[in-house]
């Protein structure tokens, strides 16, 4: 879960790149478990503190077909398991970088 969370706190830094806003950056896909799906979205949003916005739910039939246009897809199938089917792990990186390079100027404005 450790390592997961950091995945998902560079998640926060998309917010900041305007181009991906128009598309899903964490997408929760479901067939007939909206509860769990809200409970998946309740969690990224309380205990990692991920914006509402960058979260959102989607019934489909196929929940763990890939969506290739999101950052991340958390998919629940019928049995309640949790699966990943998409993770933009250059993306992420990318975003970390500059997630980096904005936390090192800001240090160096404050010194």
């Amino acid at each position: 879960m450790k390592s997961f969370s950091k995945l998902i706190f560079i998640f926060c830094c998309l917010s900041y790149i305007p181009n991906l806003c128009a598309r899903d950056i964490i997408l929760v896909t479901y067939k007939t478990k909206l509860n769990k799906a809200k409970l998946v979205k309740k969690i990224l949003e309380q205990t990692i503190h991920i914006p509402d916005r960058l979260i959102n739910l989607r019934a489909t039939k196929k929940p763990c077909l890939k969506k290739n246009e999101v950052i991340l897809q958390i998919c629940i199938q019928e049995n309640d398991s949790v699966h990943f089917p998409v993770i933009q792990k250059a993306t992420i990186l990318n975003s970390f970088k500059i997630f980096q390079k904005v936390g090192e100027e800001k240090k160096e404005e404050i010194l």
